[in-house]
C-alpha cells in the first residue's frame, strides 16, 4: 500500500490555539501533532492549497498566523493552486449541499489532488459531506474524517496486518 495522502482542514492546524483544557480540543491538537510528525517522517504526503492560505490571512492573530504557516511548511510537501476545475467542483458542492464556500473548495481541493482523506474537527461539516455523499450526486472518492478517528482506524489497520 502507498503513502496516504491527507488535506487538513484550517480547524486542525489551529486547534493547539484552542482550549486544551477540553478533552477533544486536546485530543484533536495531539492527534494532528502526531500526523504532522508522520508526515515529517514521510509517513503521510499532507497537502497545503490556496484556500488554506487565504482562510489562515484572514486570522487577525499574527502569531497564530505564522505558527500555522510555520506548521504547515514543515509538514506539507505538495500544495494545491487555483483552478478551473477546483472552482467548478466547489461550485457543484457547493449547490447540492449546505456546504460553505470555503469547505466547498477544501473539499474540491483534495478531490482533484486526489488525496485519500480530508481531515477535519467540523462536525457539521462531516454531517453535511456524509449526506452529499450519500445522494451520490457527484462522484467524490475523498474521505472526510476526524483526526482522531483517523488515527484510530489506521492503527487498527497496523494491527489487522500484523496478524
Amino acid at each position: 500500500m502507498g503513502q496516504l495522502t491527507l488535506y487538513l482542514d484550517l480547524n486542525l492546524y489551529c486547534r493547539p490555539f484552542n482550549d486544551q483544557t477540553q478533552l477533544r480540543m486536546s485530543r484533536e491538537a495531539r492527534a494532528v501533532d502526531i500526523i504532522l510528525d508522520e508526515a515529517r517522517n514521510q509517513r503521510y504526503t499532507i497537502y497545503w492549497s490556496y484556500v488554506l492560505h487565504v482562510e489562515n490571512s484572514l486570522n487577525q492573530n499574527l502569531v497564530e498566523r505564522q505558527i500555522v504557516i510555520r506548521q504547515s511548511t514543515s509538514s506539507c510537501f505538495c500544495s494545491i493552486i487555483p483552478a478551473d476545475d477546483i472552482r467548478r467542483l466547489a461550485d457543484q458542492i457547493q449547490t447540492l449541499s449546505s456546504i460553505s464556500r470555503y469547505d466547498a473548495e477544501h473539499i474540491a481541493c483534495a478531490e482533484r489532488a486526489g488525496c485519500d482523506y480530508l481531515l477535519t474537527g467540523d462536525d457539521r461539516l462531516l454531517r453535511r459531506f456524509n449526506r452529499l455523499k450519500v445522494q451520490r450526486v457527484l462522484p467524490l472518492r475523498v474521505v472526510l474524517q476526524n483526526p482522531v478517528d483517523f488515527l484510530e482506524t489506521q492503527l487498527e489497520k497496523e494491527k489487522s496486518h500484523e496478524r
